[in-house]
C-alpha cells in the first residue's frame, strides 16, 4: 500500500490572496519540486484553466478524477464551518458542524467514495483552505451561540489526516480545540500519518474515527489507502496517545462468507485497540451518481 507520507501533488495552484500565509509556505516548502502556479480567483473554471494537469486531461469522468488526484488547490477561509443536514427522512444520522479545512475528497482512489462524482465535474482537484486565524474566528462563533458541546467534523469533504504531512492543520487545531470550553473536534480518516499528532495537548476535545474493512475488501477497493493493519497500528498509536478512538465498517460488502470475514475483522480490531463506539454503513449508490457516470 501507499506510503501516505511519501505522497506529495504534482501540481500546487495558490489563490494569490493566501501565498504569504504560514500554512501555504509551510505547504510549498514541503514539496520543493512540484511546481506551483498562482492565480487571482478561487473559481473553479479559472483552476482548471490555470493547471498544466487538469487543462490537458483527456475528456471523461474517469480521467478528470485521476487527474484532480495530483492537484492540490491552496484557498482562502472562506466560509469553512457550516452545519450538514439533509432533509430526507432515508437519513437517521444527526446534523453536524463541518470544519472544511480540505475539500472535494483525498488523493485515495477508494471504489466507493461519493466525493468521486459529488464534485469532481465542476472541482476536479483537492481543495487546501489556510488562513487559520480566520477559520478559528468562525469556529468561536459558532462556540459562542450554544451553550452545549458542539463537535466539528473534518472528515466529511476529504480525509481528516492524509495530508497532514503536508498540512499540518491538526497540530493548530488539536491544541486549540483542546483549549476549548465545549467545541470538540471529530476526525475520520483511513491514513496512518498519526506520528504528528501523538504528542498534542488534546485534553479530551479530539476524536479520532477509523474508516476500516475487511483487510480483504479493503486491498481490493481502497486503492492507495494504508492497509488494515497499518490504520489499525495508526488507531493503537492515538488511543495510546489517550485520544477518543472510534471506529467505522463501512460499507459492509456482501460476499461469499462475509459474515466470518467480518466477524473475523471485529474480533482483530479488538485485539488491538478499545473504540468506544463502532459504526456499521452499507453500500449507497444516489440516482444522481448513476445518472451521471459518463
Amino acid at each position: 500500500m501507499t506510503n501516505t507520507n511519501l505522497w506529495k501533488p504534482a501540481e500546487i495552484i495558490i489563490n494569490k490572496e493566501v501565498q504569504d500565509d504560514p500554512a501555504t509556505i509551510n505547504f510549498i516548502n514541503k514539496c520543493p519540486t512540484v511546481p506551483v502556479r498562482l492565480i487571482q480567483s478561487s473559481a473553479p473554471k479559472e483552476i482548471v484553466r490555470a493547471s498544466e494537469i487538469l487543462r490537458n486531461t483527456d475528456a471523461g469522468m474517469l480521467n478528470s478524477i485521476m487527474a484532480g488526484k495530483r492537484v492540490v488547490f491552496i484557498a482562502p477561509a472562506a466560509q469553512a464551518v457550516d452545519e450538514f443536514t439533509i432533509p430526507d427522512d432515508r437519513f437517521v444520522c444527526p446534523h453536524f458542524e463541518r470544519l472544511k479545512l480540505a475539500s472535494n475528497g483525498c488523493f485515495y482512489m477508494c471504489d466507493w467514495c461519493y466525493l468521486k462524482l459529488t464534485y469532481r465535474a465542476q472541482r476536479p482537484f483537492i481543495t487546501i483552505r489556510v488562513q487559520y486565524d480566520k477559520i478559528k474566528a468562525q469556529i468561536k462563533k459558532r462556540l459562542d451561540q450554544s451553550s452545549t458541546p458542539v463537535i466539528f467534523n473534518s472528515g466529511e469533504l476529504a480525509d481528516s489526516l492524509s495530508m497532514e504531512h503536508l498540512v499540518g492543520a491538526m497540530r493548530e487545531f488539536i491544541p486549540w480545540f483542546g483549549q476549548s470550553n465545549n467545541g470538540y473536534l471529530f476526525l475520520l480518516t483511513k491514513s496512518d500519518n498519526v506520528d504528528d499528532i501523538l504528542d498534542l495537548p488534546h485534553n479530551d476535545h479530539a476524536v479520532i474515527a477509523w474508516s476500516m474493512n475487511n483487510e480483504a475488501v479493503s486491498r481490493r477497493f481502497e486503492i492507495g489507502a494504508p492497509g488494515f493493519e497499518q490504520r489499525l497500528e495508526a488507531a493503537y498509536k492515538v488511543q495510546h496517545a489517550g485520544y477518543h478512538l472510534r471506529i467505522r465498517l463501512d460499507p459492509i460488502v456482501p460476499f461469499t462468507g462475509w459474515e466470518a470475514a467480518y466477524a473475523d475483522t471485529v474480533a482483530r480490531i479488538f485485539r488491538k485497540v478499545s473504540p468506544e463506539r463502532i459504526t456499521i454503513g452499507t453500500l449507497r449508490f444516489e440516482k444522481q451518481f448513476y445518472e451521471r457516470r459518463n
